[in-house]
């Protein structure tokens, strides 16, 4: 998830797509984002991944009793200076993700 659900989050979620293990969806936190988070994309998953520890933070403070059931919410440290697709982002959130896109 990042803040509008525009860029980063999107271009995360389609590095799953040939992933023969995990689905991904994406989500924003605010309220104008693309594709605002929902309390049903957090039960269906079954990992979080934040690109900010703002991220994490919002989720903590709107949905404690999330963080009992799932667990950690993995911050990426990816900041928001890029565009959805800039091969720059996928490279980067290649490497981060790696021990998960298979």
């Amino acid at each position: 998830m990042c803040t509008e659900g525009v860029h980063r989050s999107p271009t995360a979620a389609s590095l799953f797509k040939k992933s023969k293990t995990f689905e991904a969806k994406f989500a924003g936190i605010s309220p104008f984002s693309d594709k605002e988070l929902r309390q049903e994309d957090l039960d269906w998953a079954d990992y979080i991944f934040a690109m900010e520890p703002e991220h994490r933070d919002f989720i903590l403070r709107n949905y404690p009793d999330l963080v009992k059931d799932k667990g950690d919410i993995n911050v990426l440290n990816v900041n928001n200076k890029f565009e959805r697709g800039d091969l720059r982002l996928v490279s980067l959130l290649n490497d981060k993700l790696a021990s998960w896109i298979k």
